[in-house]
């Protein structure tokens, strides 16, 4: 499959191009970026694109990487003609981040749904010590979720495991000896494997093989304990 040609396509919202390209040739596990193209060509009635999103939908679950019953799900609710229920929200990811890595035990940060705005808890406990005009929106329950530290070990296991999805040597070498320096033990060890033949210029089992050009789903049984 032209990889490059399909996500021209889909950069330049060319529903007929997303089907001819998907449709030519077999998907070689690019299931997400496929489904991606699909939902949009789907919503968008493209002949052709019903067929191809329901094999997308049930290779995905034949699978069951990690994200692609969410992806099958995402296919789905095009073919009947539902949107995401979920609002999207500008969101800055970095600032939730920052609330997300506070330690364990630290006081909670908000997260406003109706504008996508994130409250440290610094910032609430001074708009509540102050009087400010905030502290009545802050007081109001449906508006706002509540965002638990959850310190920084789960981020970076996260990271950890995306370095075992990384196909090209280089890339996963980068990475490995970025992660590599401050790898701890509570980390699996097929991760740690990975990171470790990574930094030495190697690539690891997850990176060859049926790994190769893997994508945001992955196996799993790659997933930390």
């Amino acid at each position: 499959m032209d990889l490059r040609a399909l996500r021209s396509a889909i950069h330049r919202g060319d529903a007929e191009a997303v089907v001819s390209v998907v449709a030519s040739a077999p998907w070689d596990g690019r299931l997400q970026l496929v489904g991606d193209a699909l939902v949009m060509a789907v919503e968008r009635r493209q002949p052709g694109a019903e067929e191809l999103a329901r094999r997308c939908a049930e290779a995905g679950r034949e699978r069951g990487w990690d994200g692609d019953e969410e992806l099958a799900e995402g296919l789905e609710r095009a073919l009947v003609g539902r949107t995401d229920p979920l609002k999207p929200l500008p969101v800055d990811l970095e600032l939730l981040s920052d609330v997300l890595e506070q330690g364990l035990g630290e006081d909670p940060g908000r997260l406003d749904v109706t504008t996508g705005e994130v409250w440290p808890a610094s910032a609430i406990e001074y708009a509540f010590d102050a009087g400010t005009g905030e502290a009545a929106r802050l007081s109001e329950p449906d508006r706002w979720v509540t965002i638990e530290p959850e310190g920084s070990d789960e981020a970076y296991r996260d990271m950890v495991l995306f370095v075992t999805t990384v196909s090209e040597p280089d890339t996963a070498a980068v990475l490995g000896r970025a992660l590599g320096a401050r790898a701890r033990s509570d980390v699996s060890g097929t991760a740690l494997g990975a990171i470790r033949t990574s930094s030495s210029g190697g690539t690891s089992s997850a990176t060859n093989g049926a790994g190769a050009g893997r994508e945001r789903g992955s196996p799993s049984t790659a997933t930390a304990p």
